[in-house]
């Protein structure tokens, strides 16, 4: 798909979405890394 044929509210809201995506993954990953940390201190 080209940003050509996608709709006209995409582009304007593509950059937020991926920021969104990325916050999620990011408290995803933090997740795994952290809490068996937590774990172990609880």
């Amino acid at each position: 798909m080209t940003m050509h044929n996608a709709p006209a509210g995409f582009a304007k809201y593509a950059p937020y979405t991926m920021a969104l995506v990325e916050l999620a993954e990011g408290q995803i990953l933090y997740g795994y890394k952290f809490r068996p940390l937590l774990r172990q201190a609880a």
